[in-house]
């Protein structure tokens, strides 16, 4: 999954052309523009696609009851794994490391 949204991130267009042989019926310049725009945030914590820490789920959910979208306290350790993602990394940090 993180290689597809690192792929879709260095080439938009390309990508978006893919989506729409899966679904012809999407509207391309909507797409686009949604991927152009969400770059940024899209491109993960830390530098890191699909990451996350914990600190920065409670300040979302902090920010989201100061908003009123939320009104109960979230109890993360029965919502939020990132083991997958942590996993992820930690097999491509080993990859390399045997590259060197």
């Amino acid at each position: 999954m993180i290689e597809g949204w690192t792929y879709a991130l260095a080439h938009p267009e390309s990508a978006i052309a893919s989506l729409k042989k899966f679904d012809n019926s999407i509207n391309e310049k909507k797409e686009l523009l949604g991927l152009q725009i969400g770059k940024e945030y899209l491109q993960g914590y830390d530098g890191k696609l699909l990451y996350s820490d914990t600190e920065s789920w409670e300040k979302m959910i902090a920010d989201m009851k100061d908003l009123g979208f939320l009104k109960d306290d979230v109890d993360l350790s029965k919502v939020l794994d990132l083991s997958f993602v942590e996993h992820y990394y930690s097999k491509i940090k080993e990859i390399k490391e045997q590259k060197k």
